[in-house]
């Protein structure tokens, strides 16, 4: 059992504890997106909302980031969600994909959970056999999706499995060389996620039993994530495939709407992301594009209304606040780098942080760096401003930061952390 490193001092862990029960509700973001109270949750990719948004502010000044503690951790590239108490990660142990739930003020283990996920013979080593996909929560019930395509229902509790389905040997899904990471999405009593091939693209579960509710399109997927967004009020599932983005309505897979998109071969694992009411960002091979999704007589009809070649994030993800579009291509040659959001014209471009991933709270932004790098930033039409910079961890990381109330946590494919502030 991997142990965490605590700190000397028993009072800066009782410190921790007190604050992040005390402190007010993060949850929600402005009106731009439908949005959801989750307290201190983050229980699945992106946080409360899939948007890398929270609303409160992080500190009256800037962050005296404190560890509360450190440890080991097997691989994979799958976000940490959960809530005051209790964290869940999945992660790799030798060939084994680990669903692990920890204490979220020690680091300690509560219970684990082991399934036998041998590599592919097709997939490419060098960015490691995941699990890729980062876990989702529901009332009791945490869903994974390893890296061969395995989804899987346990107890929140204990770890006992509830049910699984097999994607890719069960279902003909899509294999994907680079292993599977589309997270999957909690809507009402359903699992939905990207499947591919005759079985559907996008297919809905059951939460409780695991059988399928609706399926729709056939065809290859990709590896972005889906998400929700809102078109005059009522919710829409948006999924990038490989050769098109649609919209499904979620209670019964009807399909909504169909863009083509320029993805094959290009590995694009950046969401969409539900930017306003009525508007869809999303990222393919030709750059970042912005949707607006009408409802008429007809149904709903999609117009783009940008596109712009320098911003795309291909394994990063973006952020919308006050106007702008903003986040790095995920490589280390990229800019970090604002556009305007209504129009697409680039408001500016920075090379102080290349590859990253952004978590916005309130006015400010947690920038973390490819190399492990935390800065604490505010990002506006003015230009990026780093206020300060946390070492949080010691070597590469592509996985953003979830925050919890007034503690964050970091990972990469060797250890995690938890941090105060």
């Amino acid at each position: 059992m991997n142990k965490p490193q605590r700190q000397s001092t028993g009072a800066l862990l009782l410190l921790a504890i007190a604050t992040l029960l005390t402190s007010p509700t993060l949850a929600g973001t402005e009106s731009e997106a439908p949005k959801t109270d989750h307290g201190h949750v983050w229980q699945q990719w992106g946080g409360p909302n899939r948007d890398f948004r929270l609303a409160g502010k992080l500190s009256d000044g800037v962050l005296d980031l404190k560890q509360i503690w450190r440890r080991k951790l097997g691989g994979g590239h799958a976000a940490i969600v959960g809530d005051e108490r209790h964290l869940f990660v999945h992660h790799r142990d030798a060939g084994d994909d680990v669903l692990e739930a920890i204490e979220a003020t020690t680091g300690e283990r509560v219970w684990e959970s082991r399934l036998r996920s041998p590599a592919a013979s097709f997939m490419i080593p060098e960015y490691g056999p995941g699990p890729h996909a980062s876990p989702a929560l529901a009332p009791n019930l945490v869903i994974t999706i390893g890296s061969t395509g395995t989804l899987a229902v346990r107890s929140r509790a204990n770890g006992d499995w509830v049910w699984r389905r097999e994607l890719w040997t069960g279902l003909g899904g899509t294999k994907l060389e680079r292993g599977y990471a589309s997270s999957p999405l909690v809507f009402e009593n359903l699992v939905v996620a990207l499947v591919g091939g005759s079985s559907g693209s996008v297919v809905a579960f059951d939460l409780e039993t695991g059988e399928t509710v609706w399926s729709a399109l056939e065809g290859a997927v990709a590896y972005a994530s889906p998400v929700l967004a809102s078109v005059d009020g009522e919710r829409i599932l948006v999924a990038l495939l490989e050769k098109q983005l649609v919209g499904i309505h979620p209670p019964t897979g009807e399909l909504l709407w169909t863009f083509p998109v320029n993805d094959r071969r290009y590995a694009i694992c950046a969401s969409p992301v539900a930017v306003k009411p009525d508007h869809i960002y999303f990222t393919d091979r030709d750059g970042g594009h912005l949707l607006h999704m009408n409802r008429s007589t007809s149904g709903v009809e999609v117009r783009e209304l940008w596109r712009y070649k320098g911003i795309g994030s291909q394994v990063g993800n973006v952020v919308y606040r006050n106007g702008l579009v903003y986040g790095t291509r995920g490589s280390s040659t990229s800019f970090f780098v604002a556009v305007d959001g209504d129009t697409g014209e680039l408001v500016w471009r920075d090379r102080k942080i290349q590859d990253s991933t952004v978590v916005s709270v309130g006015d400010r932004d947690l920038v973390l760096t490819d190399g492990g790098l935390l800065y604490e930033a505010t990002v506006s039409r003015d230009g990026l401003e780093l206020l300060k910079r946390h070492r949080v961890l010691s070597s590469r990381s592509w996985t953003a930061p979830s925050v919890f109330g007034s503690f964050l946590v970091v990972r990469n494919e060797s250890e995690i952390a938890a941090y105060s502030f």
